[in-house]
């Protein structure tokens, strides 16, 4: 009875094991299914930032155009559409180390179904799309805070002294006291119309 243990024993090790087997098929091929859903999503939420950055910059910049007599608000709203590229550039950032993540995790659940698309030139390179996406919210960014500094150095410019703006406002201003000042000839008393009369193909003029 003793030497027959052994050999009772060894089927229920066998099957023992083939349901452990099993189960870990199971569990890796839900981990698999479940993980590839993930990244799908991320990409498509990867390609949805975008959008977001359009309508968000797009409408903060109408409303500029729209705001008049109320510089604090134009650069409030400027700041603000800068700001939120920079964060847009930020999540993108993150989003796409987390979506390097799964796909790391996919190749090696999966050697021989995964697709490396390894790009072999400059523009076709594994994160293109991300930097594409984050020079134009940078650029985006950057037109933004133009905006607001363009119009500030433009004031100060005018403002600055430049001699010959000083001396051609000196001499406007001074004209035009020197015009306001002339002595203007009264007309009351006169018997012959002024201020000019036409005789001998010469200008007489009268003055009471």
């Amino acid at each position: 009875m003793e030497k027959n243990a052994p050999t009772q024993s060894a089927p229920t090790s066998a099957k023992a094991k083939a349901k452990a087997s099993a189960a870990d098929e199971a569990m890796a091929l839900a981990a698999y299914n479940q993980n590839s859903e993930n990244f799908r999503s991320l990409n498509s939420l990867m390609w949805q930032i975008p959008l977001i950055a359009m309508t968000l910059t797009g409408g903060l910049w109408f409303g500029v155009s729209k705001v008049e007599g109320m510089p604090g608000l134009r650069v409030s709203l400027l700041l603000l559409a800068a700001g939120c590229d920079v964060g847009l550039m930020i999540v993108l950032q993150r989003l796409r180390f987390v979506m390097g993540e799964y796909l790391t995790w996919l190749k090696s659940a999966n050697p021989p179904g995964y697709v490396a698309a390894i790009g072999t030139e400059r523009w076709t390179g594994d994160k293109t799309v991300k930097n594409t996406f984050q020079v134009m919210l940078g650029s985006a960014a950057f037109i933004s805070l133009l905006l607001v500094v363009g119009p500030m150095v433009a004031s100060h410019l005018k403002t600055t002294d430049d001699p010959r703006a000083t001396a051609i406002a000196w001499y406007d201003a001074h004209a035009a006291s020197l015009a306001d000042g002339v002595h203007r000839p009264s007309t009351s008393g006169c018997a012959i119309p002024l201020p000019t009369i036409l005789r001998n193909d010469a200008i007489i003029a009268w003055q009471a």
